[in-house]
């Protein structure tokens, strides 16, 4: 039982400011650096306490590899610890505060390109993460943070394995939160098509307002999950491309194998409506990429794109300098192939161009990681940690 003597409490080199947050895992605080004081974290300080020195061993590995997790939507774990017995993790502020709060502040639908625009980016931090071997397991909209350029970034990545891999007792606890969990969760089977699953069921209630399923209890609620159809997304929301509701109750389907075989390919499938063959038609459709442009779908078509021709269409965008446009193409071609080097270097351009060092320095490391003999990534990446190093002076 948390008290209010925690504000003010020492954790590491943070002193705890604000309570931000509670849920099933944790509490989650604003915290500021002890000697500098401009810097600004969020604390978890789980609800767990780890006796045992092995408790304590297996912890530690988990976190030190969910600190590898390096992508521009994924919240990134600064450090962990223990405060006397009890595990915490801190990670960067993100001042824009949760998907949830978000809905809740809202009187209406988001428009339909911010929609798509935010599941992309939450879409593709879980592919990262998948191509990792970290699953996510409790994906949800409190989960989903937003930074000051109201981008999204997902967080509590992997808390949930990491607690029921350091002590079984808490596996009942963690398996996920009962609106969003798939059907096989309910039977304690967990699995990358999970977080799909959860994925589809955050794009439904943000394209309708409702959420799949309703129930009074967990239980009436993992029977629902594991028995009942959904509403068909139009009956909702008659705005939504009968492609677009097709591909979310898809992702929704009962059994893992009648799913997409993975996020990739579900992002694909979700946005097909809105894909343009050529950047020379007048009425080509793009997606924001920070979500905040409004919607406009003349012209829409549906013709499928190869990831080749989202490269070339991305490279023609550079060329005429409408970087948002090549950022949202070279990021459609790596959504239909995540291990492309071209579409990370393509992507570390448009992020340069827009004076996103950081993020653009993360896409160049991914184009080198996929192949170490691009000299264009090396090149970019140098450039960017130029641009990085004069803004510090600055």
């Amino acid at each position: 039982m948390e008290t209010s003597t925690q504000i003010g409490q020492i954790i590491g080199n943070y002193r705890i400011t604000e309570r931000i947050s509670g849920g099933s895992f944790g509490s989650v605080y604003r915290a500021e650096h002890i000697h500098l004081k401009r810097r600004i974290v969020a604390i978890k300080l789980l609800h767990t306490h780890l006796e045992s020195s092995t408790e304590q061993k297996y912890f530690t590995q988990e976190a030190h590899f969910l600190a590898q997790l390096e992508h521009p939507h994924i919240l990134p774990l600064l450090d962990f610890g223990f405060s006397e017995s009890q595990p915490y993790l801190i990670t960067r502020y993100a001042p824009g505060g949760s998907l949830r709060h978000l809905l809740r502040q809202q009187k209406q639908i988001l428009p339909l390109t911010q929609t798509l625009s935010l599941l992309q980016q939450i879409g593709q931090a879980l592919q990262y993460a998948h191509d990792q071997q970290i699953i996510h397991r409790d994906l949800k909209p409190e989960n989903i943070l937003f930074n000051e350029r109201k981008e999204a970034l997902l967080a509590d990545f992997g808390i949930a394995i990491m607690l029921s891999t350091v002590n079984s007792k808490h596996i009942a606890d963690v398996s996920g939160t009962p609106s969003c969990m798939a059907p096989e969760q309910f039977q304690g089977v967990i699995s990358k098509q999970s977080d799909q699953y959860a994925l589809a069921c955050i794009a439904y209630e943000l394209l309708t307002g409702h959420v799949p399923f309703t129930a009074p209890g967990i239980f009436a609620l993992g029977f629902q999950h594991l028995t009942a159809t959904p509403v068909p997304l139009r009956e909702h929301n008659q705005q939504i491309p009968l492609a677009t509701e097709t591909a979310i109750l898809q992702a929704l389907a009962k059994q893992r194998a009648d799913r997409y075989p993975n996020i990739s390919a579900f992002l694909a499938a979700l946005c097909e409506p809105f894909v343009q063959p050529t950047i020379r038609q007048s009425t080509a459709i793009h997606l924001p990429v920070a979500g905040t442009i409004e919607p406009s779908f003349q012209g829409r078509q549906t013709a499928k794109e190869t990831k080749q021709q989202w490269i070339d269409e991305g490279k023609n965008f550079l060329e005429v300098k409408r970087y948002e446009e090549a950022l949202v193409a070279f990021e459609q071609a790596i959504a239909l192939d995540p291990h492309d080097a071209v579409a990370f270097n393509g992507k570390g351009d448009a992020l340069s161009n827009f004076q996103r060092y950081e993020e653009a320095l993360v896409a160049y490391n991914q184009a080198i990681a996929l192949d170490p003999n691009d000299p264009a990534a090396y090149t970019g990446k140098g450039l960017a940690l130029e641009q990085l190093q004069r803004t510090k002076r600055l």
